[in-house]
C-alpha cells in the first residue's frame, strides 16, 4: 500500500506542473481557510521604544540576573476574565503562585483576536504589516530570524541551546491547507523528508497556505503531542523536558484545550472553566519537572494567552482580553500582545534597540527596582 505522505506528495507534484502551465500565478502567500486556528511561533513590529517611552532609549540600570532558561507556556483562548474568576475561586493554584512570587498583569490585543495573529504577535514582538499574518485567514510563513525561538538561539552563541516548541494539534508548520489535510505526525515525532519535500514543492509556486513557521522548522525542535484538548494526556507531554536536561533552553508549550471547549460549549460553560483548570494543571507539571530537574531557580515561566472569548458565545470576533503570569518579578507592567516577546527578549539581555526592523512591542520590565518583601 502507498504510503500516504509519498501519495500527497505525488499529487502535490501533480498539482505543481499543472500549475506551471498558467502564467500569473500568484507568487505571494495564499491565505489558509476562516477559521482554521493555527499556532505559531511570532510576534508583530511597528517601531515603539524599546526604552518603555523613556525618550533618549536609556533605561535606568537596574539589577537583572539573567535566567538560564525560558519556558513560556500558551493557554489558547484563555479569556482573561474567566482567569480571574478562577483564580479568585482558588482554581487556578499553579498560576496564582506564580503571579504570588512575580507578576499578574492584564495584556490588551490590538489587531485580530485569534489564533494566528496571536501567536504570531506573541513570538515575534511584530505587527501584521512586518510578519504577514494578520488573521486565522490572512496569513503568511514568518520571515526567517523574527521569531523567538531564531532570535534567542542567535543571542545565545551556546552550541547546546535548545529551541523547542511543543503543539497539542497536528502540524504546526503546515497549519491546515485549503485543498488537502497532510497526514498527521504522530505524538513525539517530527516532519520527515517527504514533508519537507512537499513544502518546498509548495513554496516554491508560492502556495504556502498560511504555515505560519515554513522558514523556522529548521531552527526550531518541533513537536506535535497529538494530545488536543486532553489535559491530562498532555500533562504527562512534560516529560519531554528530560530531553533537554542540562542544558539552555527556551521551549514554547502550547495548551489547545481552552480555546477547543470556547468553541465548543461557550465561554461561559463549565466544560471551558474546566478547560482553564486543566491547563493550569499541565503548566503545573512543567513546573514539577523543573523542580525535579533542579532547574526551577534558573528557569523563568511566562503564561499567556493568544485571545480570549466574546461573552457568553463560542467565538472571539472581539476578545481582546488576555494575560501574562509569571515568576518573573520584574515584568510588572501591563502592555498588548505584542509585548510579550520583548519582554522575554530583554529579560534574556537582547538589545532591543538593536533589532531590525525595530520591534512593533516593547519591553514590559519595570524600569525601577522591585519593593523589597
Amino acid at each position: 500500500m502507498v504510503n500516504r505522505r509519498v501519495l500527497v506528495l505525488l499529487i502535490v507534484v501533480a498539482l505543481a506542473v499543472i500549475l506551471s502551465l498558467f502564467r500569473g500565478i500568484s507568487t505571494g502567500a495564499i491565505p489558509g481557510p476562516e477559521g482554521t486556528r493555527s499556532i505559531a511561533a511570532g510576534i508583530l513590529a511597528a517601531g515603539k521604544s524599546a526604552a518603555n517611552g523613556n525618550p533618549d532609549g536609556a533605561r535606568p540600570a537596574v539589577d537583572r540576573p539573567q535566567p538560564r532558561n525560558f519556558l513560556l507556556v500558551g493557554w489558547d483562548g484563555a479569556d482573561r476574565r474567566r482567569v480571574e474568576q478562577a483564580m479568585a475561586a482558588g482554581d487556578l493554584p499553579v498560576i496564582s503562585s506564580l503571579a504570588q512570587g512575580g507578576s499578574f498583569v492584564p495584556i490588551e490585543i490590538r489587531g485580530a483576536t485569534d489564533s494566528a495573529a496571536g501567536w504570531a504577535q506573541a513570538l515575534t514582538g511584530y505587527d501584521p504589516d512586518i510578519t504577514g499574518v494578520y488573521s486565522n485567514s490572512q496569513v503568511q510563513p514568518i520571515p526567517k530570524e523574527y521569531t523567538l525561538f531564531e532570535r534567542l538561539r542567535t543571542h545565545s552563541g551556546a552550541k547546546d541551546f535548545a529551541a523547542a516548541a511543543v503543539i497539542s494539534v497536528d502540524h504546526p508548520l503546515l497549519s491546515e491547507m485549503p485543498l488537502m489535510q497532510l497526514p498527521r505526525l504522530k505524538p513525539g515525532s517530527r516532519p520527515g523528508i517527504v514533508d519537507r519535500m512537499i513544502d518546498d514543492i509548495l513554496a516554491g509556486y508560492g502556495l504556502n497556505f498560511g504555515r505560519l513557521y515554513f522558514d523556522v522548522r529548521d531552527s526550531v525542535d518541533i513537536y506535535v503531542s497529538g494530545f488536543g484538548d486532553d489535559p491530562a494526556a498532555l500533562a504527562r507531554e512534560a516529560g519531554f523536558l528530560d530531553r533537554y536536561e542540562g542544558r539552555p533552553f527556551f521551549i514554547f508549550f502550547h495548551i489547545l484545550a481552552p480555546d477547543h471547549w470556547g468553541h465548543n460549549n461557550g465561554e461561559d460553560s463549565p466544560e471551558y472553566y474546566n478547560a482553564l483548570v486543566g491547563a493550569d494543571k499541565v503548566t503545573g507539571a512543567l513546573v514539577d519537572k523543573l523542580k525535579e530537574q533542579g532547574i526551577y531557580d534558573q528557569t523563568l515561566v511566562y503564561v499567556t494567552a493568544d485571545h480570549g472569548f466574546d461573552e457568553g458565545q463560542k467565538t472571539h470576533d472581539n476578545a481582546p482580553y488576555v494575560f501574562l503570569a509569571t515568576n518573573d518579578v520584574l515584568a510588572a507592567e501591563s502592555g498588548d500582545r505584542a509585548d510579550i516577546a520583548p519582554t522575554i527578549l530583554d529579560r534574556m539581555g537582547v538589545d532591543l534597540a538593536a533589532i531590525d526592523p525595530p520591534l512593533s512591542g516593547h519591553s514590559l520590565l519595570r524600569a525601577d527596582e522591585p519593593p523589597a518583601e
